[in-house]
């Protein structure tokens, strides 16, 4: 009598596997174990059981992926961790591919290499739910991205500097995330930016269209400005006052409008900065000279 649960389980285990399956795969699931007591009870040949399989409700909300993979978890867990273990090389590789080393979660690997496995993924579906399970603000704003993500980010930011534009964390770790992904392209996000600036700079959208950078638009009264106030043209950014004023200016009626180079000059001669230059001095030096010659003081 002890022996005769054992003997059960075995004519269980070999009916189970006339049919083609592992019996811890059947009994994981309640729909698929009833199937299999009915199959044993009426001793179904292995062609009606699967037959009848196919028209389980499992059957059909599982893709052939998924059934295989369920079925080899169960029947041969042997294989199926190997090919875990070999997906979980695939994951890691495209983690640092995409983000360089840091953040790397083994337990999220390691569930990213499971549900590879089962679902089938291709590289790219890999990629894109890789990607959507990983917080790029929170990466951005620590500074620890790498790979794909660190070079988009740093593309970002030159055409954002290019733009005259601050984009904040959110929007920046927006677009490295469609990027990363695979779900846009560099152009995509380089038309997008030059649309914020037409809208920020809109007396300069003409330009834009054409393919200006705001950065190239205001280089004359940057080099001017800093010819007059004696300073280094690398030195001069667009947070200056007097460049966001050529960025900024709009006419009597408040429409958007551009400063030519002369009326900047006047401009530039109107700034607390300008009295202590060389330039301010010199000019000072002549003018007085002219008055004293006109003055009949100078010969």
């Amino acid at each position: 009598m002890p022996n005769a649960p054992e003997r059960d389980t075995l004519s269980r285990e070999e009916m189970a596997q006339n049919y083609g399956f592992a019996l811890g795969f059947l009994q994981s699931d309640p729909e698929l174990m009833k199937l299999f007591r009915q199959a044993t009870r009426n001793n179904w040949a292995p062609d009606r059981f699967v037959a009848k399989l196919r028209s389980t409700d499992w059957f059909k909300k599982n893709s052939a992926n998924v059934r295989n993979a369920i079925i080899q978890k169960t029947s041969d867990p042997a294989t199926y961790k190997a090919n875990v273990n070999q997906m979980f090389a695939t994951v890691r590789d495209t983690w640092q591919s995409m983000f360089g080393s840091a953040g790397m979660n083994r337990k999220q690997m390691m569930a990213w290499s499971e549900t590879a496995v089962t679902m089938g993924w291709t590289q790219a579906q890999l990629m894109d739910n890789m990607s959507k399970g990983v917080n790029f603000k929170q990466l951005l704003t620590k500074k620890n991205l790498g790979g794909t993500a660190a070079e988009s980010e740093r593309q970002i930011a030159q055409l954002a500097e290019a733009y005259g534009l601050k984009l904040g964390p959110q929007w920046r770790a927006a677009q490295v995330k469609r990027l990363v992904a695979g779900n846009d392209t560099l152009e995509g996000v380089t038309n997008r930016v030059r649309e914020l600036a037409k809208q920020q700079y809109q007396a300069f959208s003409t330009q834009i269209d054409a393919g200006m950078t705001i950065q190239e638009l205001v280089d004359p009264y940057r080099q001017m400005l800093a010819e007059r106030l004696e300073l280094s043209p690398s030195a001069v950014g667009l947070d200056d006052k007097l460049l966001r004023s050529v960025l900024s200016a709009r006419d009597d009626k408040g429409r958007p409008t551009t400063i030519s180079l002369g009326d900047f000059e006047d401009a530039i001669r109107n700034d607390n900065r300008w009295q202590y230059t060389d330039n301010a001095r010199e000019e000072m030096a002549s003018l007085t000279a002219g008055l004293l010659r006109d003055m009949g003081v100078l010969a």
